[in-house]
Parts: C-alpha cells; structure tokens; sequence
C-alpha cells in the first residue's frame, strides 16, 4: 500500500469541500505478505468468538432483498440501525460466490458460518507453500496447518452441506533462483503438487486458491510466461485427477490510468482459463494517490473487457474480486479500514454520506478524513455487473465487511 503525501491542511481541506459540493451538486446523495503473527491465546479467543452474530434474520426485510439499491437509500443513520442484521436466508445472488476469511479478521468466520448458504466456496488463508529439500529430494513443505479449524468447517457445513472448502495457499520463501529451477523441474513439481493434495484430502477439503501467478511473475521477470502456464495446466490436471477445484488468483491487467501492466495478457488468460476451475480477478486496490473510490466501476469494466476480449466464454470461470475492506484517507497519509473504523467514523456529529457516481461507490467525509468503504448499493452494482457478464464473485474478506452486506449474497 503506498503512502500519500499530501500538501497543507488547508490545501486539504479545500479540496474535501471541492469534493462534497460537486459530488452532492450532481447526485444529490448527501446524507499485500498479508500474514500476522498468531499465538495460542489469539486461537482460543477467535474460537470463543465465533459462538454468534449479534443480529441474526433469515429474512431482513423483503423490500430490500433484491440485488438493486438506489444510493439514496443508503444513509448514516440507515447504516447504523442496520448493518448488523445478518441475512442467513436463501442465497441471491445465482453466480458462484467465493468468500475468503482470515485468522486475524475472525469475525469472517462468524459469516461464513451463520450465512453459509450464501457462498459456493469458502476459503480460509490458512496455508503457505515453501520450497524445502528433505532427504536430498527438491519438495514442498507447507507451513500454516495450526490454522486449520475441523470443528469450524463443520458448523459451516452444518448450515450449506454443498459448501466446498478451498484453502488459500501462499507461494512464500521463494526466491528468484529456486523459481528458475522449478519451473523446469517436473518432478520437484509434482512432489508440491501431491503435498498440497494430501493435506486438502486429509482435512476433507475441495480444493485450492493457488496464489502464485504475481509472485511466480515477480521472480522471474516475466520472462517465463509458457512455463508458469504449464505449471498451472499441470497441477490444474493433478488436482482434477482427485476431484479437486484449483482456482487462481491474478492481479489486474491494468492500473489506475489503464495501462497495461504485463501481469497477464487477455491471450494467456483465454488459454489459462481452459485450464482452471476459476480465475479470481483481484479488483480492488485501485492504487492511485487522491481520494477515488476502492475499486472504481469502470477501471473494473476495463479491466474485463481486456481479459474477455481474446474469449468472451471465459467470463464463466471469472471470480470477480469484492473488497469488504476500504481505505480512510488523512491530509498525511492513507489506511485501510475495516467495518469498526468505518463504524466510528459514522458515528461523528460532522459526518456527511456522499455518492460517487464515477467510481459508483459511497464516501463519507469527517473533518478533514474521506473514507471510501463499500455500502449497499455500491455491491448491488457490482453484482449485477457480474450477474449480466456470467462471472461470480470473490469477497476479500468477509471479517472486514457489515454483516448485513449478506442481504445482497
């Protein structure tokens, strides 16, 4: 995440003014390693944490249980009477829904527990795969299995008995060097590929998020581009020979102005796609130095008009990325929030709910802070964008979100 560093206080607040007035003018709305340190006692508090929602409906409120939400209906006080109402009713959204939950964001197991009909795949970031030579032999260790959570994944199960467990394993420790020998070595390979198996069959899981296309890339400079297809069409195969989903996460192609990045090309994501279960398109983290939005609708649009353009039939297997999280915006710097800062910022007496029609997406201002954080109506655009382009959906992570986001699910 980079670091803003903007002019004067003044300057800065000028430019929130600037800001309010023409968004208000025009809408009339105004109302990374990504691992932490864990320890024994944060297990046994995240567990005890996990006995149950505040606020648990099957069914809030019918009128607002469709997919369609006009930004005017959001509102400061809408949000704090509301967003602890879990919906565990029936699923809604008719796409695949990923969501990914974290050890140090435990909340998250409390959604994918109690609103366990909502998701077709869950995936804890329990696991990371490192190089390791044991017995003179090139393999894989895998570290993160004191993670693993059976009595949790049977509650989930409890509630969405067809819910498949996809483990996020992390390509970690890695160098530059040892990628180049892997990549040509098919046996230290496939040794790698069998250790994940055995661990995901052991725990009677269905399958992988292999996140290894950026750090592969990042090693080798891009110049490997055939052999890192290879090696996702091989252990795409290995783990469909098991029954097994493998799905891939990729950056986007482009960045903030539209470049392209060389991440991936719209021909290697057609011929990836042939390959994998799905493709989780990561569409958050709009990098960019000024107030804009999280993810902005139409660098999302862009985005998958490139990746589609080579095979429109792709889109099936897309899981576009959500983010649950935002990001709080200071004359000084930037920060990711989650749903307890966004919470205390609405709960200002200065506080004032704008739309942002360019990005689709809610901001609010308090003081001299912004804070982008997803609301109702910027999710319900970007799931019908989905539903009407075929794809599903990916939520980075469900313990960042409002608990009543799963209205929409």
């Amino acid at each position: 995440m980079r670091l803003l560093i903007m002019g004067t206080h003044t300057a800065w607040f000028c430019a929130i003014i600037m800001l309010s007035m023409a968004v208000t003018s025009c809408y009339g709305t105004l109302s990374k390693s990504d691992r932490k340190p864990k320890n024994s006692k944060a297990k046994i508090a995240k567990t005890a944490e996990r006995s149950a929602p505040a606020v648990v409906s099957a069914h809030v409120n019918a009128e607002k249980s469709e997919l369609e939400v006009d930004p005017n209906e959001v509102t400061v006080s809408s949000i704090l009477v509301e967003h602890a109402q879990l919906d565990i009713g029936e699923k809604k959204f008719n796409r695949p829904t990923l969501g990914y939950v974290t050890p140090w964001n435990s909340h998250g197991y409390n959604i994918a527990k109690w609103a366990a009909k909502k998701f077709t795949h869950i995936s804890p970031v329990w696991f990371q795969l490192k190089p390791a030579n044991i017995d003179g032999q090139k393999t894989c260790s895998i570290g993160g299995t004191h993670d693993i959570d059976q009595r949790w994944m049977a509650d989930v199960r409890s509630n969405n008995s067809d819910v498949s467990f996809v483990p996020r394993f992390l390509m970690e420790d890695w160098t530059s060097g040892t990628v180049d020998d892997f990549l040509y070595d098919e046996i230290w390979q496939r040794r790698c590929a069998q250790a994940m198996v055995d661990l995901i069959e052991r725990n009677e899981m269905q399958g992988v998020v292999m996140e290894m296309w950026l750090q592969l890339m990042s090693l080798t400079r891009g110049r490997m581009n055939k052999l890192l297809i290879e090696l996702v069409a091989s252990w795409s195969d290995y783990f469909h020979a098991k029954d097994l989903e493998f799905i891939l996460p990729i950056s986007p192609p482009l960045n903030e102005i539209y470049e392209y990045t060389s991440i991936i090309s719209a021909e290697n994501f057609a011929e990836v796609a042939k390959h994998v279960d799905y493709i989780n398109i990561m569409l958050y983290d709009y990098h960019i130095d000024r107030a804009a939005g999280v993810a902005p609708i139409g660098w999302i649009q862009r985005n998958m008009e490139f990746l589609l353009r080579e095979s429109p039939v792709s889109a099936s297997k897309v899981l576009m990325g959500l983010n649950f999280y935002g990001f709080e915006f200071t004359p000084t710097k930037m920060n990711a929030i989650t749903f307890s800062k966004y919470l205390e910022h609405l709960k200002s007496d200065d506080v004032l709910l704008n739309w942002d029609g360019t990005a689709s997406e809610h901001f609010i201002i308090s003081g001299t802070t912004i804070c982008y954080y997803p609301s109702l109506a910027s999710l319900s655009v970007r799931l019908r964008y989905a539903e009407r382009m075929n794809m599903g959906v990916s939520i980075w992570e469900l313990g960042q979100g409002l608990p009543y986001f799963t209205r929409l699910l």
